[in-house]
C-alpha cells in the first residue's frame, strides 16, 4: 500500500549530493526500513508510538511525466 507522507531529512549523515535538486513539496520515493518505537511516558501507564523509515535511497518523482502517460 502506498501512502502520501510527508518526509524530512535532518540527519547531519546524509550528504547534500543525496538531495540534490529536492525541494519542499517534491514528490519523492524512499525506500528504506521502517521502524516503529514505542515511549512509555512516566508512570508506565501509557505511552505513544512513532513511525519513521531509516531510508537508504531516496529518489525525486517526475509527476508531470508520469501525468501525461
Amino acid at each position: 500500500r502506498t501512502l502520501p507522507l510527508p518526509v524530512v531529512i535532518w540527519h547531519p549523515s546524509v550528504p547534500k549530493r543525496a538531495i540534490k535538486g529536492i525541494a519542499q513539496g517534491d514528490g519523492v520515493l524512499v525506500y528504506g526500513r521502517l521502524n516503529r518505537r514505542f515511549y512509555r511516558d512516566g508512570s508506565g501507564a501509557g505511552g505513544r508510538s512513532v513511525m519513521e523509515v531509516v531510508a537508504t535511497e531516496i529518489k525525486k518523482l517526475d509527476l508531470e511525466a508520469e501525468g501525461s502517460a
